[in-house]
């Protein structure tokens, strides 16, 4: 799954998967988000629309404390390459882990 929105939904993963489950939080920081996203030629946003969106999504969805409470927080402030080497050293440390 690419996001968990709601503590409700958080839950239900946990009850479902239980301690095979691995939340990882990606943050960016907010400038670097309101430039990428008012780049975007697909859904383009405003600062103020991203502020609106960030509002809505920490006061009403807690999204806020699901970050907090990810068992893993990876930086994205880098190149969409540095992410993707990033998720994918990631992914294999969690493997190796898992042994799978």
């Amino acid at each position: 799954m690419d996001a968990i929105y709601c503590a409700e939904e958080s839950e239900i993963y946990r009850e479902a998967f239980g301690n095979r489950l691995v939340t990882v939080a990606v943050e960016t920081a907010l400038e670097k988000r309101a430039n990428r996203l008012s780049a975007r030629t697909l859904r383009p946003l405003s600062p103020e629309d991203l502020e609106i969106r960030d509002r809505y999504e920490i006061e009403l969805l807690g999204t806020a404390a699901l970050m907090a409470a990810a068992d893993y927080t990876l930086g994205n402030d880098g190149t969409l390459n540095e992410l993707q080497q990033a998720l994918d050293g990631f992914v294999g440390r969690s493997a190796g882990r898992s042994g799978l």
